[in-house]
């Protein structure tokens, strides 16, 4: 991860909202871009891959960080019979505001037989930052959708504490049209509190969550927990099945340690559930 100069706390005096519209549908014998819209500070690349991997495609924010009232708008649509990966290039960062709050959407929509996978790196929060994200998952029966986020609060290595901000981080998974769970994290009052009660979020540092649909999801429960027998120093982990969905939670005092247990438990589920690469593309590695 660069080093990236603090930005004073400011409102944007040109906020912007960047979009990236991604469809992928098979034919051929092979997953392809059917369709691609991409606004600033949103680009859309495709890298090679090698021929073991799904089409990967990576999601870049040129605008080096979102601030006051900034709204990034993502719609990933995985059409029947499809693999692929979207990813993020780098870490978000989300700096401090007096005024608006920034607004991330991601609406990501697996049709029958696709197999899909959401691979965001951090969301960095500086202190005094605004963030409300929704991340919104429609699959169809028989699709497999692999998803996570992870939040930093600060920079640890700089200093720098989420101390003051506002931050709603929500999902939603949606199974045949049917909402089958929704999960919300809210920090806006008492944050110093919060950081400091061994109930709430001591010594914690970061936050990370990983979800995976499937028609079949409970027969992978075991081997997820047996994935997190030997967690990385200071980080707690956790894995539980709720109405077809799984959820894994990541929390640590240190951002790369709770970096390192999510790609080893994503690399390790994708090859286990898939039959996929036991590795992340080398975006994630630099």
């Amino acid at each position: 991860m660069c080093a990236v100069n603090k930005r004073p706390v400011t409102g944007s005096p040109m906020q912007i909202h960047g979009q990236g519209n991604i469809e992928f549908s098979y034919r051929d014998g092979r997953t392809n871009l059917f369709h691609l819209y991409q606004s600033d500070p949103i680009r859309v690349l495709f890298p090679n891959v090698s021929s073991e991997e799904i089409k990967l495609g990576i999601i870049v924010t040129t605008s080096g960080g979102l601030v006051g009232g900034d709204k990034i708008s993502l719609a990933l649509t995985f059409g029947e019979k499809t693999s692929a990966m979207i990813m993020a290039q780098a870490a978000e960062k989300v700096y401090g505001s007096s005024e608006a709050t920034c607004l991330m959407e991601v609406d990501l929509e697996a049709n029958t037989h696709a197999w899909a996978e959401y691979l965001p790196q951090e969301t960095i929060l500086f202190d005094n930052a605004r963030l409300n994200r929704t991340t919104r998952i429609r699959a169809a029966a028989g699709s497999q959708v692999l998803a996570g986020e992870i939040v930093v609060f600060g920079r640890k290595g700089s200093g720098e504490t989420f101390s003051s901000g506002y931050l709603r981080d929500s999902w939603e998974v949606w199974r045949d049209n049917k909402l089958v769970w929704i999960d919300a994290l809210l920090l806006e009052k008492n944050i110093p509190q919060i950081f400091n009660h061994p109930a709430c979020l001591k010594n914690i540092n970061g936050v990370a969550t990983i979800v995976f649909i499937s028609d079949n999801v409970g027969t992978y429960l075991d081997y997820a927990r047996n994935l997190i027998k030997d967690p990385e120093e200071n980080i707690r982990m956790s894995v539980s099945v709720t109405n077809g969905v799984l959820i894994a939670r990541f929390m640590g005092e240190d951002p790369l340690n709770l970096r390192n247990a999510f790609g080893n438990f994503w690399q390790n589920f994708r090859h286990h559930v898939a039959s996929l690469p036991n590795s992340l593309p080398r975006l994630w590695h630099i």
